[in-house]
Parts: C-alpha cells; structure tokens; sequence
C-alpha cells in the first residue's frame, strides 16, 4: 500500500482542477498527502488562487497547446483528465487526444477519467466523453474512467423559477440519478489513490429522483413551486446548429437510426445501479439529491428573509 510519506513525493497532474469537480479533486489529493499540479488557462482566477494557496502548483497552459502539456507531465506519477466542450466539442476532443499522446510518452503510474454516465450515446457531450473514452482504451495506459450521473446544479432552473412555467427536456416521471459536484472531485480522488486502473467504465451516482419529486420537495419547502412542461430537444438541431460538419456527418454515421429527442438516452430508459457497490468502491459520503434540494431552499429562504431577493440565485 502505498503510505502517506511515498504520496508526499509523488505528483498527480490534473487537468480540469479549477473546475467544479476538479477543485474539489484537487483539494483530497492534498489532503491525501500528494503533491499536485493543475494546468489552467488563467493562473489568477479565483478557483486557481485559492488552490495555489492550499498548496498546489499551477501550470499555465491547455491542452491544444503542446509545449505547455509536455511541460505539465514533467515527473508527474498520476494524472486526472476532466474535460469540457467550452471552447467547442472538436476542441474537446482534440486536446484529449493529445492528452493521450503525452501521457503514453510520459507513462505515469495510472490514468483517471471523468467521463459521463451516459457516454457513447447520442447526447453529444456524451458521445464525445465515449470517443474519449475508445481513445483511452485503445493505448497501453494503465486507467480507470468514472462515469458521473447529472450534477445538481441541473435543478437549478427549477430552484429559481419557482411560480413559474418551466420547459425540461426530460420526462418529469422519469428516474434520474443524480449527483453532486463535490461528491465527484472526492471520488476522482480515491480513484487516483488506487495503486493501478481497472480500465473499467464505473458509474457513480446517488439515489435517483424524477423532476416530479423535485418539484413537490420545492412545493413543501417553498410553498410554491415550478409548473413544469416536458418539451423534447430536437436532436438534429443540436447536431447541426453544435458540431463542425464533419464531425455532424461522423455522428449521423454512427447513429443513423437515433430518436429525433436529444435526450432519449435519459428519457426512454431508467438507470438502475448497485449503491452499496457504489459505497463500497469510493469510501466518501455521497449527497443525496433531495438533501441538496431542501438545503438549497433553506438557504434561498434565508436571502428572501435577509435581502428580501427572490431570486436566491447560486452557482453549483
């Protein structure tokens, strides 16, 4: 087993670390002993400032850039890739891709992704997490990929709407699994902790919750609550309105016989998943989405009653 004293001179590389999963990632790897290293495009925004303060080094860069990547996996023993379609899903890929390349060269000791539960289907920051995730599988790397549910912050639209009509593209009697973006960051961290991957796609999320139950957990803790209205995305529109036309054409190509909704994936089949295996593979305590949610009223009631805002608006 590797001891606290070996982590202190190890180097965990994290790319992703000032995000809402990645901070918090970054956070238990310090606390776990390791030193680590998170490559940002801004070294002196708040969420890297705070993390640089709590001892970890910054690394400016991005993944499209090599001669800061390269710089980045310099004596690194693990890295973490937590990517995002911000800057475009082509761009997303592609800077994974070279993410590879370096991390074959470099040969930490294992390699973590934090990929989506519903990867490889036709919800498209999904299917390009699965493209990722084939990438990965196809070198020699030693890895694990983490498959999260839907962030809490999801719920968000109906947390500041309340009183009002609200469109959702999911079935609102649907079971969702949820999960939180904390609750990410820790996990991602006991799977670096690992001495080697599994290669396995691990799903991760805690108990399930349909958009209706949210909604009546709002009514009782609000008084009020969202009307809600399911209206489906159309998936061709998204398609050709967020993909390059060639990348548009590769995914009709895989997917030829797709449904015309966008989240079909979600909306047709329930995710089922063992917890206690859940439990037993990530040892940190996973919030459940209806605590989230009347903790979440609580505290937009106590601005009402403060400030007297209505909107008790927050980021999650």
């Amino acid at each position: 087993m590797t001891t606290r004293r070996a982590r202190s001179k190890e180097t965990c590389l994290v790319i992703g670390g000032t995000g809402r999963c990645g901070a918090p990632l970054v956070e238990s790897l310090l606390e776990k002993g390791y030193r680590v290293r998170v490559m940002t495009r801004d070294p002196h925004q708040h969420r890297a400032t705070r993390l640089a303060s709590r001892g970890a080094e910054l690394v400016k860069g991005n993944l499209l850039d090599r001669t800061s990547l390269s710089s980045a996996f310099a004596g690194i023993a693990r890295a973490c890739l937590i990517t995002t379609p911000a800057y475009g899903y082509a761009a997303e890929m592609e800077g994974a891709f070279r993410f590879l390349k370096e991390a074959e060269a470099a040969r930490p000791d294992i390699v973590v992704f934090q990929s989506v539960l519903y990867a490889e289907t036709t919800i498209l920051h999904c299917w390009t997490k699965g493209e990722i995730e084939e990438a990965l599988k196809s070198t020699s790397l030693p890895h694990t990929v983490l498959r999260p549910a839907i962030f809490f912050r999801a719920l968000n639209s109906l947390l500041e709407s309340t009183g009002k009509l609200v469109a959702v593209p999911i079935r609102t009697d649907i079971q969702v699994p949820w999960i939180g973006t904390d609750d990410v960051g820790r996990s991602l961290a006991e799977v670096m902790d690992q001495i080697s991957g599994n290669g396995a796609g691990n799903a991760l999320h805690t108990a399930q919750m349909s958009l209706k139950e949210a909604q009546e957990i709002i009514r009782l803790e609000r008084g009020v609550a969202p009307c809600l209205k399911f209206a489906p995305v159309a998936l061709e529109e998204e398609v050709r309105t967020q993909l390059e036309p060639d990348r548009a054409d590769e995914f009709r190509s895989k997917y030829p016989d797709s449904s015309s909704d966008y989240f079909a994936p979600i909306n047709q089949v329930s995710v089922t998943c063992d917890l206690l295996e859940i439990s037993r593979k990530y040892p940190v305590t996973l919030t459940d989405p209806r605590d989230f949610l009347k903790a979440r009223c609580a505290w937009q009631r106590a601005v009402i009653d403060m400030l007297g805002d209505s909107r008790g608006s927050q980021e999650f």
